[in-house]
C-alpha cells in the first residue's frame, strides 16, 4: 500500500501526520512526505534587463529553499513514528495541486492524506482548494484532515502546534453520502473494511443525480459485476438503504443513526447541511458520482462538498478502494 502525504508547516499538515500515526497500517505500506515550492519567477520577462537579474536572484533563493525544504522533509520523516512502515520524502516545484496529483499518479498512490488549511468554508467554497483539486484529478482516494475542533483551536490567540496532539483524530460521526454509483458503492465497502476502537454512529444520505432526479429514480451500482444498474424508484431506494444500513450494523457494529433522502435542486447543499444536523466529524462518498461529466467547468459534488465542509471528507475512488485499510488506536 501507498501513501502520500503533503506536508508544510502549517497547522492543518501537522495535523494530517498526527492523524496517520494514530493509526495501524499494514506492514509494508509505503509513506511518501511531499513538500511542493510554488515558482517564484514565472511572470518575468527574460528579454528585460532588470527581470534578468531578478530571474538569477530568484533562482538562487529558490535552490537555497530547495536545500532547506529537503532538509527539513528528511527530518519530519525520520521522526515519523509508523511502525512496520518505509517512510520517502520528495521536494518539488510547481503549482501545488498540479505537482501533487502528477506525483500521485506517477507513484501509483493508493491513498492521500490532505491537511485542509484554514481558509473559511464559504471562501474554499468559493475559490477552490489544493484539495479539491488534486481529488479531481487523481486515481487514489483521498482523506482531507479537517478536525472541527482544530479550527476551534486556530481562533485562539494562545494557539500553539503542541495542542494538536490531544485532537481525536478517530470519528465517531460519519456521514455517508451515497448516489450508488461505482464509487459511492465502493466507500460502503472500504469503510466495512476499517477497523474502529470506539463503535461509530453513521448516518445516510442519498442524493439523486440531476437526470435521474426528474424521474424520481436512482441509478443504483453494481460495482465490479458491471453492466447497466437497474432504476431504483423512491420506495424502492428506501429500502436499499435500510439494507445498506444493515450491512454496515452487521460489518462493523455501527450504530445507524439515521437515513435521509434529498431529491432538492442542491446535492451540495443537502449533504452539508444534513453533516452539520448530524455534527459529524467526517463525511464519506465516493470520488465522482453517477452523474459526474468528466472536466465540467463547475465541477462535482464531491469537490463542492470537500471545499465546503467543516469536517474531514474521504472521497472514495473505485479504483484503489480495495488495496487500503487501516485500523484506528
Amino acid at each position: 500500500m501507498r501513501v502520500l502525504i503533503p506536508v508544510d508547516e502549517l497547522p492543518y499538515a501537522y495535523a494530517a501526520l498526527c492523524s496517520a500515526i494514530r493509526r495501524n497500517w499494514p506492514p509494508g505500506t509505503v509513506f511518501t512526505l511531499a513538500r511542493v515550492l510554488e515558482s517564484r519567477y514565472e511572470h518575468t520577462d527574460p528579454h528585460n534587463t532588470e527581470d534578468i537579474r531578478h530571474i538569477e536572484t530568484l533562482k538562487a533563493e529558490a535552490e537555497s529553499l530547495k536545500q532547506k525544504s529537503q532538509q527539513w522533509v528528511e527530518k519530519l520523516a525520520g521522526a515519523l513514528d509508523v511502525e512496520n512502515c518505509e517512510i520517502n520524502s520528495v521536494v518539488l516545484e510547481g503549482e501545488i495541486d498540479e505537482q501533487l496529483a502528477a506525483l500521485a499518479n506517477q507513484l501509483d498512490i493508493d491513498y492521500m492524506l490532505i491537511g485542509s488549511h484554514q481558509r473559511p468554508a464559504t471562501e474554499r467554497a468559493w475559490l477552490g482548494s489544493v484539495a479539491s483539486s488534486v481529488t479531481d484529478s487523481v486515481n487514489c482516494s483521498v482523506e482531507i484532515v479537517r478536525p472541527p475542533l482544530l479550527h476551534n483551536m486556530l481562533q485562539d490567540e494562545h494557539f500553539s502546534t503542541e495542542l494538536i496532539d490531544d485532537i481525536e483524530f478517530q470519528p465517531h460521526k460519519i456521514v455517508i453520502a451515497t448516489d450508488f454509483s461505482e464509487n459511492s458503492i465502493a466507500a460502503i465497502k472500504w469503510l466495512k473494511g476499517i477497523e474502529f476502537t470506539v463503535e461509530p454512529e453513521i448516518s445516510v444520505i442519498t442524493v439523486l443525480p440531476p437526470v435521474a432526479r426528474k424521474k424520481s429514480s436512482l441509478p443504483l451500482g453494481q460495482g465490479a459485476s458491471g453492466g447497466r444498474p437497474p432504476t431504483l424508484e423512491r420506495d424502492r431506494l428506501v429500502t436499499a438503504l435500510t439494507d445498506m444500513a444493515q450491512i454496515l450494523t452487521e460489518s462493523i457494529g455501527a450504530t445507524i443513526t439515521g437515513t435521509e433522502i434529498h431529491m432538492g435542486d442542491d446535492p451540495t447543499s443537502g449533504i452539508l447541511t444534513y453533516a452539520t444536523r448530524r455534527n459529524a466529524d467526517l463525511i464519506v462518498l465516493g470520488a465522482h458520482g453517477e452523474a459526474r461529466v468528466p472536466h465540467e467547468p463547475i465541477g462535482s459534488s464531491t469537490r463542492s462538498v470537500i471545499d465546503g465542509a467543516s469536517c474531514s471528507v474521504i472521497a472514495i475512488n473505485a479504483r484503489k478502494s480495495g488495496l487500503v485499510s487501516f485500523g484506528w488506536r
